[in-house]
């Protein structure tokens, strides 16, 4: 599969958003996006990713994966109601995370969940409830590991979908 595959793929779920400022917001973003998003692995060592995900196009299928994950936990809390921002927040957790150059850092940036988050904000025109959601749990879905870590019970649901996604390889 080729970077246009993902990026329509990417915007057949954004369009599929029933909330307005989060489907906007996510189109916008598909186009802002770093270009090695779309080609980069999700793991820069090697180690905590399954190993499709350290592969070419590896951090579209993580953040793939992380939209699923979450959307489970919203489901089994019957939380239904906040899919769009789980899906969203999976969606565009890592659109940072080798940061915002033309030329990617070789390594994983440790506050990209910080950078990314400001630069969701920034590409923001309003400042819903739903986005500034989504931009919470974006800024802290490092855990325990990030310098903001979860504050809420969402939050928390969001950093355990990245984490679960993330070791997939570990627990099959």
């Amino acid at each position: 599969m080729d970077t246009a595959y993902y990026k329509m793929t990417y915007l057949s779920h954004v369009m599929n958003f029933h909330d307005e400022d989060l489907r906007k917001l996510g189109m916008d973003l598909i186009v802002v996006l770093p270009n090695y998003f779309w080609e980069l692995p999700a793991s820069s060592s090697g180690h905590h990713h399954p190993v499709d995900e350290r592969g070419q196009h590896g951090l579209v299928i993580h953040s793939f994966r992380v939209a699923r994950a979450g959307l489970c936990l919203t489901e089994s809390r019957k939380l239904q109601k906040y899919n769009d921002i789980m899906k969203f927040c999976g969606l565009f957790h890592d659109g940072g995370r080798y940061g915002f150059d033309e030329f990617p850092e070789r390594h994983t940036i440790p506050e990209h969940p910080e950078m990314m988050a400001e630069f969701v904000k920034e590409h923001s025109t309003v400042r819903a409830d739903s986005v500034m959601k989504a931009i919470n749990c974006i800024r802290t879905h490092s855990g325990l590991w990030g310098k903001y870590p979860p504050q809420c019970e969402f939050e928390w649901m969001f950093h355990d979908a990245d984490n679960v996604a993330s070791k997939l390889h570990l627990i099959m």
